[in-house]
């Protein structure tokens, strides 16, 4: 495939028409009407790398061969995020993180150090741990075979009838790296650093990062389908037409703009612009509770008379800042606007003001995964307070139906067609067809599995 970091990075088209018929104006001709002046990174166009195949093979969804290829040659090997940073914030925080039948110990081992390490005692193979939670060593609970917080050994009841020695018995590690205030870890010994991983992703953050935020909520649910189904229902905003109907008064998903580099991808939905395909201007109210993704068009803001819905919007994202003591000369389109960046393979930050993180997860097989969801306060974690723990919603709960989790409904919305998507790939005799456009970070996302990091495998 053309390798994506020999190209241009600042690579500019003057306007979408020339990738797709936009049927209004593209999203550049809308942010040149912004209030302040829009970031160079806004501008950048970066589309995806000659000869990628808009076919796909239902297979890779269903296949157990596939999973287990996927497990060996990806999620074994690849960086990925385990926790936020303020979840092992004190020594002795620890937080299990799982994965595709593997599990992790990620910890805080020191005040300057997380460690991570396989989920296994070196004796007979037991859990070491079966929940997070503040711990002072690692003790297995079948053999009492116990390690210090940095994995030396410590002691064994019986280390008289063992030949081994302390160096080998100590716990072997994952790679662990930090950014923008997320835990990374990486299992394969022989990883690029997680710095190479993410390129230059962090420019895309200067102005609004999340290094000193805080985890509000973590919800997680299980649903029966494959975990790249869960990533593709993120990563285009084709769907938001039938999925969200609420949300067309708001939003113009025709004129999103997609951008693909080497390990990210972005997708940018503008926001306070009734949707082309629409043929109507609603009113301003009616606006701002499609961008509020309101159900039953509730209203959750009130415009006030004579004021745009997508200038209202940015003002009180910008008050929310003020408070928190940020930087409030970011632009209508970094207040306003869904930013959306993936990172390969699993994670989608909902950038700007919004602070979310979706993390997709594997189970054991193809026809489960879980969806980890993770809401972000601007305010800094307060000394000694303990991060919220994860919260799992059963299979018939619904973030609407939590009442700490107002405005949720578009997350529902969602995640009811991932199971259901599942189910009707099974009568699907031909390859999944993705439009060359909207849906080019799927494809994108397909040719990084299978023709780079599963290559050969025929996949």
């Amino acid at each position: 495939m053309t390798d994506i970091a020999d190209r241009d990075p600042l690579l500019v088209y003057p306007d979408d028409r020339e990738w797709h018929n936009v049927p209004g104006p593209s999203y550049q001709k809308l942010i040149d009407a912004d209030r302040y002046e829009v970031p160079a990174h806004m501008r950048e166009r970066s589309p995806g790398p000659d000869g990628m195949s808009f076919a796909i093979p239902r297979d890779r969804y269903l296949r157990q061969d596939v999973h287990d290829a996927e497990v060996d040659d990806l999620w074994m090997r690849v960086w990925q995020m385990a926790c936020r940073v303020e979840q092992v914030a004190r020594v002795g925080d620890s937080v299990l993180y799982e994965i595709a039948g593997r599990s992790f110990i990620v910890v805080r081992s020191d005040p300057d150090t997380i460690k991570c390490f396989p989920n296994t005692c070196l004796h007979r193979g037991r859990v070491l741990r079966e929940c997070d939670g503040k711990i002072g060593r690692l003790r297995c609970p079948y053999h009492a075979f116990t390690w210090a917080l940095d994995g030396s050994f410590v002691e064994a009841p019986a280390k008289w009838d063992y030949d081994q020695t302390a160096e080998e018995l100590r716990l072997p590690e994952a790679w662990v790296g930090i950014w923008g205030g997320n835990v990374f870890i990486n299992p394969d010994p022989d990883a690029e650093p997680l710095e190479d991983f993410l390129g230059d992703i962090g420019r895309h953050f200067q102005r609004c990062g999340y290094d000193d935020w805080s985890l509000q909520a973590h919800t997680a649910k299980a649903s029966e389908s494959n975990w790249k189904e869960a990533v593709e229902a993120f990563i285009e905003a084709h769907h938001v037409f039938a999925t969200h109907p609420q949300a067309m008064l708001g939003t113009d998903p025709d004129n999103s703009q997609y951008d693909i580099w080497k390990n990210y991808a972005r997708i940018i939905l503008p926001m306070g612009k009734a949707s082309a395909w629409l043929g109507q201007t609603p009113s301003q109210q009616r606006t701002m509770n499609g961008m509020m993704g309101s159900i039953r068009s509730k209203e959750y803001v009130k415009v006030p008379d004579g004021i745009q819905a997508r200038h209202y919007f940015a003002d009180l994202q910008r008050s929310r800042f003020r408070q928190a003591g940020l930087a409030t000369d970011l632009s209508d389109a970094e207040m306003t606007d869904l930013l959306v960046y993936w990172i390969f393979p699993n994670i989608i930050i909902l950038a700007g003001p919004r602070g979310m993180l979706i993390r997709f997860r594997p189970g054991n097989g193809p026809h489960t995964c879980v969806t980890d969801v993770m809401a972000l306060s601007p305010m800094p974690p307060k000394e000694d307070a303990q991060a919220p723990a994860c919260r799992w919603l059963d299979e018939d709960d619904t973030f609407t139906g939590q009442e700490d989790l107002p405005g949720y409904g578009l997350l529902d919305q969602d995640l009811s067609n991932l199971p259901t998507s599942h189910k009707g790939l099974r009568n699907l005799k031909r390859p999944l067809m993705l439009g060359k456009y909207q849906e080019s970070v799927i494809a994108y996302f397909h040719t990084l599995i299978y023709d780079d990091w599963l290559a050969g495998r025929g996949m």
